[in-house]
């Protein structure tokens, strides 16, 4: 049983959400008001002079990366971008000042500015964001600054926009208010679920199969070299890194289709919050989780057995049976790396990485070391049945031990007696070719998830652009229409 990870408090929550929080009801209730100003900080610059085109479009790209406005469309950015106006600042101008209210909003488009806080204690602290606009979530309404933003470098190059301005546009433009709303709307939601899911119940949705078949095409070339660069390293016998690629590549994109199709299908149509014992639902959401492995080692024996025709010259069947006891352990492992333990690490990785992509990526590669680790002594005992097929598993479980530790490295106080508890707890903690496995999964686990994930996303991008285009075309009951039957063809 794995059991869920601490929630955040209460506390943390509200207090990261509270500044959207804000937002969202002065955007619903507050009627515009004049900027303040204060003596110690910059006036509140005044849109006297349009940005020229090229600045808008870096402003509309700025902007979009930020989390109050990351779900506007590019023509309501481009509409509130004509509205700004450069502003340029020195070494050691503060752009705002802790403390002060928010009178205007800046996006920074050449420099850096580091961001200070000074605490209770008088401590001045360096704060790290990734957002290049600065005083975003207090323009509306004119919190005081949270932290200090000094420009660090030769010149910051800023578009800004005063607050009286960005309230009167927000008033001129209500679907970008809208579209605001929904973006603080998510990030209010992405704060409050954070480090909440425990592993097995991590759900997904269905599943990309055009995404996922070009994924496990690129991953099986991959997974082939290192295969055979692992076997050798068991076995001492050099093998083809490519054989049988015409048995391999079909075989896995069936094998990495049927996890993610498996696991989508089990969590769309059996729910464990429906069973009214909580051992009943562990139990349920156990089963949901090893299913896939279970259910896919006969076509990983297909692809096992495609590895090792060199050494073993039994027939394709027959040879894909040898080993399929501990190769059933290692699929249940790597299928819940894959698709479960992915999930865990890169939720708690969305905190700080700049990016879905870099989080999927990291995610991935952390889950790929525990499941490569987790699954090496079984990879082991299936490879060797394969290499012998005619020898027992104790027979192939002490060749594992004696190639993994040898004499040399057992320190020399151990007793005779204890030898071979020794041998074989050192064999299981470190065992051979452990780093070359891990390797492979953790590369294995980058590139199908790393692939999926950059084609979803660029089919949501393309999608959106035709949905947009038929909306302004045909109206939004046809744009509806066109968004069903891309639905139905997911």
């Amino acid at each position: 049983m794995v059991n869920a990870p601490s929630r955040p408090s209460l506390s943390r929550v509200t207090r990261i959400s509270a500044p959207i929080v804000i937002q969202l009801a002065v955007l619903l209730h507050s009627p515009p008001s004049s900027p303040m100003s204060s003596p110690d900080k910059p006036p509140p610059p005044s849109p006297t002079t349009k940005l020229p085109n090229k600045d808008i479009q870096d402003a509309v790209e700025k902007l979009s990366q930020t989390s109050m406005f990351h779900r506007c469309k590019p023509s309501s950015l481009q509409s509130l971008a004509a509205n700004m106006r450069t502003v340029m600042f020195s070494r050691g101008d503060q752009i705002v000042t802790q403390g002060n209210p928010a009178d205007a909003m800046f996006v920074l488009s050449e420099g850096y500015a580091r961001h200070i806080r000074k605490g209770k204690d008088g401590i001045a602290r360096q704060l790290t964001t990734q957002s290049p606009s600065i005083a975003h979530l207090n323009i509306t309404s004119a919190d005081p600054m949270y932290a200090t933003a000094k420009c660090v470098t030769q010149s910051c190059k800023t578009y800004a926009i005063s607050r009286k301005e960005f309230r009167a546009h927000l008033q001129a433009d209500p679907t970008l208010s809208t579209q605001i709303i929904e973006s603080l709307s998510e990030r209010v939601l992405e704060d409050s679920c954070q480090f909440r899911t425990p592993l097995m119940s991590q759900r997904t949705t269905d599943i990309n199969l055009s995404a996922v078949t070009v994924a496990a095409a690129t991953e099986s070339y991959y997974r082939s070299a290192l295969n055979a660069i692992l076997n050798r390293r068991l076995s001492g016998v050099s093998a083809p890194l490519f054989p049988n690629m015409h048995v391999q590549v079909p075989a896995r994109v069936l094998y990495i289709a049927g996890f993610k199709s498996l696991r989508a299908f089990l969590d769309r149509d059996i729910d464990p919050d429906k069973w009214n014992t909580h051992p009943a639902r562990v139990a349920v959401r156990f089963c949901k989780t090893i299913a896939p492995g279970i259910i896919m080692t006969p076509i990983s024996s297909i692809l096992e057995a495609s590895n090792v025709g060199h050494a073993n010259p039994e027939p394709l069947l027959l040879r894909s049976l040898r080993g399929s006891v501990p190769r059933l352990g290692r699929e249940v492992v790597f299928g819940v790396g894959l698709n479960q333990l992915s999930d865990f690490m890169e939720e708690r990785y969305r905190t700080f990485a700049p990016n879905a992509i870099v989080a999927n990526m990291a995610g991935s590669l952390s889950a790929g070391v525990v499941a490569g680790y987790l699954s090496h002594v079984p990879h082991n005992l299936s490879t060797y049945k394969l290499l012998n097929p005619h020898k027992s598993y104790s027979e192939l479980f002490q060749l594992f031990v004696d190639k993994s530790v040898p004499d040399r490295i057992i320190p020399r106080g151990v007793s005779a007696s204890l030898l071979p508890y020794a041998r074989t707890v050192l064999a299981c903690l470190f065992p051979r070719g452990v780093l070359i496995r891990t390797v492979q999964i953790c590369g294995s686990f980058a590139l199908l998830n790393g692939i999926i994930l950059m084609i979803e996303t660029d089919s949501r991008r393309r999608l959106g652009g035709t949905l947009d285009a038929v909306y302004k075309e045909h109206g939004a009951e046809q744009a509806a229409k066109v968004a069903l039957v891309q639905d139905d063809s997911n």
